[in-house]
């Protein structure tokens, strides 16, 4: 599963014209983070995963989501309004609980809209 996991970094990691520790340091994590999956993977450390929190930072760099990178679940590609999003919430994660619910209930909002327009596009 790892292995798999690091596939899909990799694969996000060209389509974006990243280095690993480039992205690793753009999502806040040490800049070996994603070398440490790699090194674990070449080790065949079959017990040991990669963290939740780890995928979900990533994810928005690699105009992806954690879903994808874990399980290729959903569409590869995130589009630029839905990334803007996720960054936001990111980013939001250490606000005040006011703030916070602020921050969501403005990012549902402009998802509520942009799905709005998608559909009337079709």
């Amino acid at each position: 599963m790892l292995k798999d996991i690091l596939a899909r970094i990799d694969a996000r990691l060209e389509a974006v014209g990243l280095t690993e520790s480039a992205a690793a340091k753009q999502a806040g994590l040490s800049n070996s983070a994603i070398r440490d999956i790699r090194r674990t993977v070449k080790a065949g450390s079959n017990d040991r995963g990669v963290s939740t929190r780890t995928l979900v930072a990533l994810a928005p760099i690699l105009q992806t989501t954690a879903s994808w990178l874990l399980e290729e679940c959903g569409p590869e590609v995130v589009p630029k309004e839905s990334q803007k999003i996720q960054q936001l919430l990111l980013r939001a994660a250490n606000a005040s609980p006011e703030v916070r619910a602020q921050i969501e209930d403005y990012a549902e909002f402009l998802l509520s809209n942009y799905e709005k327009s998608r559909a009337t596009a079709t």
